[in-house]
């Protein structure tokens, strides 16, 4: 009389497959998460930037300041100064505007997760 069912030997081989493809999964999805947290980042920046060159135009100024994710109507911060707040409203990134002079300024962004992208910006 034949026995029906997996055996030991084959239930191993597919957790050991199982678990080489996660290994090579696991690490390529991480990659994935950071790239797109940094694009994200990348474009607020360019809005910020925008919305600072509209500010410099009526007010003849660029301004500095903070977006803050936990006080995002804050009294100096990029909401109240220059109109600007993101598309989403479970972010969880926070914008500096920083290093404001005539010619330029520069934004940083953070990531509660720990991803940073800072870019300097200059008037041509």
């Amino acid at each position: 009389m034949k026995q029906r069912g997996v055996s030991l030997i084959e239930l191993m081989v597919a957790v050991g497959i199982i678990g080489v493809l996660s290994a090579i999964a696991l690490p390529l999805y991480q990659d994935y998460v950071v790239a797109a947290r940094q694009g994200v980042m990348i474009d607020n920046m360019q809005a910020i930037r925008l919305f600072e060159e509209e500010q410099r135009l009526s007010e003849g100024a660029y301004s500095a300041g903070t977006y803050d994710p936990n006080d995002p109507n804050a009294a100096g911060g990029l909401t109240a100064l220059i109109g600007w707040s993101p598309r989403a409203s479970t972010d969880a990134i926070t914008y500096v505007v920083s290093g404001v002079s005539a010619n330029g300024l520069t934004i940083t962004a953070t990531h509660s997760g720990g991803a940073v992208v800072t870019k300097a910006y200059s008037r041509p």
